[in-house]
Parts: structure tokens; C-alpha cells; sequence
């Protein structure tokens, strides 16, 4: 990459000036970095006409280049940029993609994926943490709680947003956990502070021991189901959408509250990560270990094992085919049918490069049979689908029909007699985050097997050049896990399609991405798909990232690096986090909402209150409910 010796020093850039040559050039995609300091970046621009050896750049004598352009570049003197223009016409060609007729243009597509109700879970109680910090914190009272404000605290606030992203791809759980100390303080300021009466006590109870036990609790002003809701004085129980920081009473039966009193009444939970693939394969453990141990004639007839987690102890008998613990010196991994684990028969690893995509989705040299994906994982499982039937395509020859190759392409690259250019499938699932990544990686290689998948993260599984050759040259092997890593300087012009796992918080990083496929050598389209979250935080950070591409502003303010732009867009998101509900979520919320709110204008108007502005804003919220617009299908 050429953009190296751009650096003011290093060994590549002193062994290079030692070669005597005719012509020298530097090749390079990226000749000035995206900095903060534009000066530094026009300083890259200086070393690398230095490298050239041009009769105006010597190394060591930069008092032309200081006074003639750099100088008058910071200042904005356009006779700067005129000079430099002109110093460049005579040292540099320049190429893009669009000056190349046999590339094809990249076809882009966005899919929104309904999250499952295990992952809707997960989110709603991110989200919820969120929007109960963003009302807590704004609202004014004797003690203020700004300090600890998301919007204060740019470090954390920039985790809550990937934590958000983290949950629209699934493979994570999330447990609400809470200390004794805690618990017990609030059940005792309900008793003691607002005089509840055991039954109201006990509801509250009953909540934070549902919450931490990971199960559901009722909105009794909405009627969604949460992990965690805020417990108001009266002892009601109410979510982050039916309230905000201008609330005053509660949304239920409209008794006014004490900010502080609110404040200090809620349950102060901790949110704990639980990791769906740890969980999995401790049960699928378990059942090969019952597996193995039933099959095995070695155990006693007539032993009876109370329980599952027994079955580690009674496994560590080997039966005779199993005695050895290691192998001889040159004997391979042997295994048996009559387990069909994978694992072999002497020294009990694991086989890994099994090949499921054949009629019996049976590796035929370890035995083992692929896993389906779980219901549950949505993308996962919209991903596996797509694969699967792009594969099939592949083998019985229909992506040649709906490939869309460009006529000046097939007349250079096309076969002899050929009268369209085919191209086999090779597919990259790109992620930037290390644990959506390996959760996508273990459902693919366990749906397809480790031959056909290529990881490029330089794991457990060898280096990341053995997976990329691996991804290259074997035919059987069609879809590579790509992370940021990867983003650059790989040449993947054979690759056919591209699936962003989740949403691309840079933009920039899409793009380079993309040109990993979308480059000189391509020999057709590739086609790009990004997966969203339908309702989540990935919508707006789409939206976000469509709007920034369309419209032209100035430059600082289109500068990545701008801290206070960046800082504002995080703010941004953190606002617009709202709870993902279906349509038929939405419409029960609409039925009870109505129901509570007539309910309270009925009781207030009983106790001769008609003119009250309690009245109003009961009114105005029921018909807020009313407006909701169903962006979902089924609503």
C-alpha cells in the first residue's frame, strides 16, 4: 500500500530511497488520512512527492512546500490550492470506479427483520434502561441526578448505543439483578415513607422478584410486558413510554408524586449479560454426554443417574474403543457412528471441518449431524435461509440468470464459447462487533459446517491467510466471517454478495467494506444487503447514515472527526430509543390505554374535578395513543 511511505520516516520508506531507479511510483487509494488537522493530512500528500524524488520535494527541505502551499492552505488562500492542483497534474493520475465501464455497479438492499420474542425481550429491557435514565435524570427536584446522565457521560453513553446493536442481532439475554440492601429499601419506603398497605407491598415485591428472576411484569397504564418499570409512590407499576420527565402524577390514577420520592423509590437494578451459545452448549454437552454414556455397554445394567450433571462422571469410563487417551505418532483422529459427536474415538477433540451440505446434512467422516437454527434467532436464521438458497442456485446453475454481468466484461473475461460470465457463490457476513461475530459463526458452521465456512478473525482456527486461501480456492467452501479487520486492503473482487449482520455506525466503513468486492477485477455486480432491526435503534442510525449521504454541508460539519458532531449525533440516538412492540402490541396498548384514561377522567369528574387540568392531560394523552402510526405490516 502506497500510503505508507507517506509517513515521515520508517525502514520501508529509508529502503526505498536506497533503490536506484528510472521511474518510481507510488500507488495508493488512500493518499491523505482523515484527520482532525487538516495540515497533517496535506503533510502526506509532501512525503510521498518527497519519496518520488521530485527536483520540489527533498526530504529534509520543506521551506518551499511551508511558504507556497501549506501555509496559505490553512489560511484558506485559494492560490494555494491552485498551486498544488497544478503541481499534481504534472506527478499523479488518478482513477476511480466510475472511469471503469467493466465494473458493475453494486446493488444495495436493506431488509428489516422482525426480532423474535426472546430478542424483543432483550432489547426492551435495554431500552428501557436507557429511557429511564434520560426521565430520572432530566427531572428537576430538590436533588438533582443530571451528573449521572447518559448525556453527560459521552464514555457510557456511547456503550449504551452498542449495547443496543449488540441486542438486534440476538445471541445475548439479559438478566436484571439487584442486591438485598436495595430490595429491602424500597419495600420499607413504600411502608413506611407512603403508607402502602401490605397487598401494594407485595405487588412491588412480587415485581423485583420477577425482574430478577429474568420474567415479565405488567405496565398497569399500557399493558406491555417489561422486565423493569418504574415503581411509582401509589404503588403502581408503569413503563418508560407512559411517562416522562414532565410526569407529576401517576398515569394511572393520577395521584401527584414527590420527584425525589420517585427518584429514590426505584429498585436501582444492574443489567447482567447472558450468553445464549454458553448456555447452548452446556445443554448440548449434557445430551451427548447422556448419549454417550447410553450407547456405551460399559455401564453397569441397571444404574440409575438421578441427574443430567452426573452424566460428566459416569462419561470418564471409557469403553474399550475409547481407552486411549493419544495418539501414536502419525495416526489421525478416528471416529465412530455409533456416537456421531464428532469427537474421536481416542483423543476426544472435536472434528471441525465437517461438511454438512450434502441430502443427509451428515459429515461423512466424523458422523456428526448439522443443527438448525433456533426460531428464536431471527437474523441468524434469515441469513441461513438466504445462504442456503443462494447455494442451491449456485450448484444447479440459476445464479448465471440472475447474475447481471456487464456486456463490455463478458467480452473480456467470459470463456471462450461462453456466452455469459457464471461466477460460483462466495459470500462475506460482515460484523464490527467480536461477539455478533462469533454468535453468526457458530449458527453457520453448525447449520453448514466448519469446510464451508472461512473465519478471517485469525483464531483458534490458523492464521487469517490460510482462511482467506481457504475461502479462495475451495470450491465447497462459499461464505467467510469478515470483521473490521478485514475492512482494508483485502483484494475480494470474486465475492458475489456481502450481508452486514447489523448496522454500520460509519459510514465510511460500509464503503470500505464494499470496495473490498467493489474494485478492479471484478468480473461482476456484487450484491449488498444490510439487515435491520425492525423498530430498533438500526433504523435510525439507517435513516442517520442515508440522510448524511444525500446532503452536502460544509466541511466541518461533514468532518467525522468532529468531536461535537459526533457527540451530538450519540445524543441523538440515546433520545430516540423507544421500545420495540408489534402491531398487535400496539393495538392492545391503544384499548387500555383509552380504558384507563376514561376510567380516571370518569372518577375526576365524579368527585366534582370537571375543570381540572388533570382532566386535559388525561384527554390529550388518550388521544396521543389514537395517533400512533403502525409503521408495522400486520398493524
Amino acid at each position: 500500500e502506497g500510503h505508507v511511505m507517506g509517513k515521515k520516516t520508517n525502514n520501508a520508506i529509508v529502503f526505498g530511497s536506497w533503490i536506484t531507479a528510472q521511474r518510481r511510483w507510488v500507488m495508493t487509494g488512500t493518499p491523505t488520512p482523515q484527520v482532525a488537522n487538516k495540515s497533517d493530512a496535506l503533510k502526506n500528500v509532501f512525503y510521498l512527492l518527497s519519496f518520488l524524488k521530485h527536483d520540489f520535494h527533498k526530504r529534509g527541505q520543506d521551506k518551499s512546500w511551508n511558504e507556497l502551499i501549506s501555509k496559505g492552505w490553512s489560511g484558506g488562500n485559494m492560490s494555494s490550492f491552485y498551486r498544488l492542483k497544478n503541481l499534481l497534474s504534472h506527478l499523479m493520475v488518478r482513477h476511480t470506479k466510475d472511469d471503469l465501464m467493466e465494473i458493475a455497479e453494486p446493488s444495495f438492499s436493506t431488509t428489516r427483520i422482525q426480532l423474535s420474542q426472546i430478542e424483543r425481550i432483550t432489547y426492551n429491557t435495554l431500552a428501557s434502561g436507557v429511557r429511564s435514565n434520560l426521565i430520572t435524570t432530566s427531572m428537576e427536584g430538590k436533588t438533582s441526578g443530571k451528573q449521572d446522565s447518559l448525556l453527560r457521560q459521552p464514555k457510557f453513553a456511547k456503550q449504551a448505543i452498542s449495547n443496543l446493536r449488540v441486542a438486534c442481532c440476538g445471541g445475548l439475554q439479559i438478566i436484571p439483578e439487584i442486591t438485598g440492601k436495595h430490595w429491602d429499601e424500597t419495600l420499607k419506603l413504600l411502608k413506611n415513607v407512603h403508607s402502602q398497605n401490605d397487598v401494594n407491598v407485595k405487588i412491588v415485591n412480587d415485581f423485583i422478584d420477577r425482574a430478577q428472576r429474568g420474567e415479565l411484569s405488567s405496565c398497569m397504564c399500557c399493558g406491555i410486558q417489561l422486565q423493569t418499570l418504574f415503581i411509582i409512590p401509589c404503588a403502581h407499576l408503569i413503563c418508560t413510554e407512559c411517562m416522562d420527565n414532565q410526569t407529576r402524577s401517576c398515569p394511572v390514577c393520577n395521584e401527584s408524586f414527590n420527584v425525589d420520592d420517585f427518584q429514590r423509590l426505584q429498585p436501582g437494578f444492574t443489567l447482567g449479560w447472558r450468553i445464549c451459545l454458553n448456555e447452548e452448549k452446556r445443554e448440548r454437552d449434557k445430551k451427548n454426554a447422556l448419549k454417550r454414556v447410553l450407547t456405551d455397554s460399559t455401564m453397569p445394567l441397571g444404574e440409575v443417574i438421578d441427574d443430567i450433571d452426573d452424566l460428566e462422571e459416569a462419561d470418564r469410563v471409557q469403553p474399550e474403543d475409547r481407552a486411549s487417551t493419544s495418539h501414536r505418532f502419525g495416526d489421525a483422529c478416528k471416529y465412530s457412528s455409533r456416537y456421531g459427536d464428532g469427537k474421536c474415538i481416542i483423543c476426544r477433540k472435536e472434528h471441525f471441518d465437517c461438511n454438512f451440505m450434502n441430502v443427509s446434512q451428515q459429515c461423512s467422516l466424523c458422523f456428526k449431524m448439522s443443527e438448525e437454527c433456533p426460531e428464536y434467532a431471527s437474523k441468524a436464521n434469515y441469513v441461513i435461509d438466504k445462504l442456503l438458497q443462494l447455494r442451491n442456485d449456485d450448484l444447479y446453475g440459476e445464479s448465471s440468470k440472475t447474475i447481471i454481468v456487464s456486456q463490455y466484461a463478458a467480452r473480456v473475461f467470459a470463456k471462450p464459447g461462453s456466452s455469459s460470465l457464471h461466477r460460483p457463490l462466495k459470500a462475506i457476513a460482515f460484523s464490527e462487533f467480536r461477539s455478533i461475530y462469533e454468535y453468526f459463526g457458530d449458527r453457520l458452521i453448525r447449520r453448514f459446517g466448519g469446510a464451508c465456512v472461512a473465519d478471517f478473525s485469525c483464531g483458534e482456527r490458523g492464521s487469517g491467510t490460510e482462511e482467506l486461501n481457504k475461502f479462495i480456492h475451495d470450491p465447497e467452501c462459499f461464505v467467510m466471517l469478515l470483521s473490521k479487520q478485514g475492512s482494508h486492503g483485502l483484494d475480494l473482487s470474486f465475492v458475489t454478495h456481502i450481508f452486514f449482520l447489523d448496522t454500520v455506525y460509519d459510514k465510511s466503513l460500509e464503503d470500505q467494506v464494499v470496495a473490498r468486492a467493489w474494485r478492479m477485477g471484478a468480473t461482476g455486480p456484487v450484491a449488498v444487503e444490510k439487515l435491520v432491526a425492525k423498530g430498533s435503534i438500526e433504523e435510525f442510525i439507517h435513516e442517520m447514515n442515508d440522510r448524511s449521504k444525500n446532503e452536502i454541508g460544509t466541511a466541518e460539519s461533514d468532518d467525522p472527526n468532529n468531536r461535537n458532531e459526533k457527540l451530538a449525533r450519540v445524543h441523538t440516538l440515546l433520545k430516540s430509543t423507544t421500545l420495540i412492540q408489534t402491531g398487535a402490541e400496539l393495538i392492545e396498548k391503544k384499548r387500555h390505554y383509552t380504558e384507563t384514561s376514561g376510567l380516571t377522567i370518569q372518577k375526576l369528574q365524579e368527585n366534582g374535578d370537571s375543570n381540572s387540568k388533570n382532566i386535559a392531560l388525561n384527554a390529550k394523552r388518550a388521544r396521543k395513543i389514537f395517533s400512533v402510526r403502525f409503521k408495522d405490516d400486520q398493524g
